[in-house]
């Protein structure tokens, strides 16, 4: 079986999240070549997703990517069961023309890769403080209206309602 090696790019705290991609390189004993678009299956969450062929036809390692969409999740970290390369209409092909052996070894869920998006956008709250002005909170980010329409930014911490000016 065909060694794999996973790894996220733009992870932050562990995290994947729209914006970033899953690599999936996959290597043979010899230089193959690559027509079309072959792809590997993973499941995140109860869904199978698709990480499509990018690069490296004419070498021994194939890298395949996924960007995580919105509604993705996999708390308990990125797998890829064994056998999961597809060819998708396309081939992958030794430097004599033979099809590839296309067993690919499993991994194990990567506890420090996973996957987290939300699904439409954050929450705004809107609330009037003792002095009446007007403030709303999204995404972790207040803004505060003062008199006249002059604008504060603000951020909220530790989840109350107190807020700093910046």
């Amino acid at each position: 079986n065909a060694p794999l090696v996973v790894t996220g790019i733009g992870a932050l705290n562990n995290f994947l999240t729209v914006g970033d991609t899953i690599r999936i390189v996959a290597a043979w004993d010899k230089a193959v070549t690559v027509t079309g678009t072959p792809r590997i299956g993973f499941p995140l969450g109860a869904v199978t997703k698709y990480a499509t062929y990018v690069s490296g036809s004419g070498t021994d390692e194939l890298t395949f990517e996924y960007g995580p969409q919105l509604g993705d999740a996999e708390p308990t970290g990125v797998s890829v069961p064994a056998n999961a390369l597809a060819l998708n209409g396309g081939t992958i092909k030794s430097e004599h023309g033979r099809e590839a052996v296309l067993n690919l070894a499993a991994v194990s869920a990567i506890t420090t890769l996973k996957v987290k998006t939300f699904v439409g956008p954050p929450a705004v709250t809107l609330y009037t403080g003792d002095i009446g002005r007007s403030a709303a909170s999204v995404g972790g980010v207040g803004v505060v209206l003062g008199e006249a329409g002059a604008l504060i930014m603000a951020t909220l911490t530790g989840g109350t309602n107190s807020m700093g000016v910046e």
